[in-house]
């Protein structure tokens, strides 16, 4: 990860879910502009609702007082393919995960601050064939053996984890909040250079985005 200055982020990952090993989404944009990722096909059957990309786009909150978009991370859908390609370090178990739990599609949105020590805040939106369990939430949020989580009693149907994202030869803390509405997983994620960091910020931003999904 290379180190940024308020003028030009620095390419960030953020950790903010995870199926069956460590996931990072990239917020230097890889796949973020819907292009097919090189592998396999995947076919996929159509969703029970009339949901389109653009209709997931209008779900993103807009970025916190302070933040504001990464430029070169641009916001954007994402394939089966695109996640388990761009975004996991596991392709095998989240493609498994996805196609089990009948992933349709899927759109991101990453925000970074200007302060010397940043934090980066992303939000994924899985939509499904049909809703979503817990347990198919559950492993979208978890990320590794190090993870704690944490209650969300202010969101519905949310849970959280809070873990550290190995950067170099440091490491940098994250929090994810993960919630289900209707076919709909959101994963809200913060990532930390302070490793003090608490789940303040990522509270603040789920509650606003899960204001906006129904």
């Amino acid at each position: 990860m290379r180190n940024r200055s308020r003028r030009q982020p620095r390419r960030s990952a953020i950790r903010c879910a995870g199926a069956a090993g460590v996931l990072f989404l990239s917020a230097c944009g890889g796949g973020s502009d819907g292009s097919a990722a090189k592998g396999a096909t995947t076919t996929i059957a159509a969703p029970t609702t009339t949901t389109t990309l653009v209709d997931l786009a209008t779900l993103v909150a807009p970025p916190p007082p302070g933040f504001s978009r990464i430029v070169d991370a641009p916001p954007g859908p994402f394939t089966l393919e695109n996640y388990a390609t761009d975004y996991s370090l596991d392709p095998v178990a989240d493609r498994a995960l996805l196609t089990s739990a009948g992933f349709v599609r899927g759109y991101q949105q990453a925000y970074v601050d200007g302060a010397r020590s940043p934090t980066v805040l992303a939000v994924f939106i899985f939509e499904f064939r049909d809703p979503p369990s817990a347990t198919t939430r559950g492993q979208l949020l978890k990320a590794g053996p190090d993870d704690k989580p944490f209650a969300v009693p202010a969101i519905r149907d949310a849970a959280g984890v809070s873990s550290f994202v190995p950067v170099g030869k440091g490491r940098e803390r994250a929090h994810a909040i993960a919630f289900v509405r209707g076919t709909r997983v959101v994963v809200v994620a913060a990532q930390h250079t302070n490793l003090q960091a608490s789940t303040s910020a990522v509270i603040a931003f789920a509650k606003t985005e899960a204001a906006l999904v129904p």
